[in-house]
């Protein structure tokens, strides 16, 4: 997956708060079933939460070797993010 980057700085706003950008989510679809609701929604108004998406992320988190790219590729953007806190 390759962002430019102003969807970098919205994926990781949007791992931040725990609403996961579309493209993020199409990712993690190639191995996990996420309802087409989520994967197709209106992302303008606030996101609401979905059990299989979040299953999807548990999943990843007990399985890292499993899902090796999805959770290097989370934890990277996450320590990324972390590098901009201080601003």
């Amino acid at each position: 997956m390759r962002l430019a980057i102003h969807e970098l700085a919205a994926t990781l706003r949007s791992i931040a708060a725990d609403k996961p950008s579309p493209k993020t989510l199409a990712g993690v679809a190639r191995n996990f079933t996420v309802p087409s609701a989520v994967l197709e929604r209106d992302v303008s108004p606030p996101d609401t939460s979905s059990e299989r998406v979040t299953e999807a992320w548990r999943q990843v988190y007990l399985l890292p070797e499993q899902y090796r790219a999805i959770y290097d590729l989370t934890e990277k953007l996450i320590g990324f993010e972390d590098c901009f806190r201080p601003w």
